[in-house]
């Protein structure tokens, strides 16, 4: 028997799914607060005076999908599968 996924968490995994097929674009720059993550180049500002930080593919995802849904409650399901596609194993 299958768990019953709540609308929210749906609606975040087909956003996920959606981006990674090229559905949906994401914007040129993400922000939260001083942090700036610019996804294409995997760069990380922390406050607009300071160098960039070159991140790894793994953390450049996550931090992409905690910034792209920043004030919503994320489940440990969501961020997995938006970090490492619907199979991890």
């Amino acid at each position: 028997m299958k768990k019953r996924s709540s609308p929210r968490q749906l609606v975040a995994r087909v956003k996920a799914i959606l981006r990674r097929a090229g559905g949906q674009p994401l914007p040129s720059k993400l922000q939260a607060g001083q942090m700036i993550l610019v996804p294409g180049k995997r760069e990380l500002t922390i406050n607009p005076d300071k160098e960039s930080v070159s991140l790894t593919p793994l953390e450049n995802r996550l931090l992409e999908c905690l910034m792209v849904n920043t004030g919503q409650l994320l489940t440990f399901d969501i961020i997995i599968d938006h970090v490492w596609g619907s199979c991890c194993c």
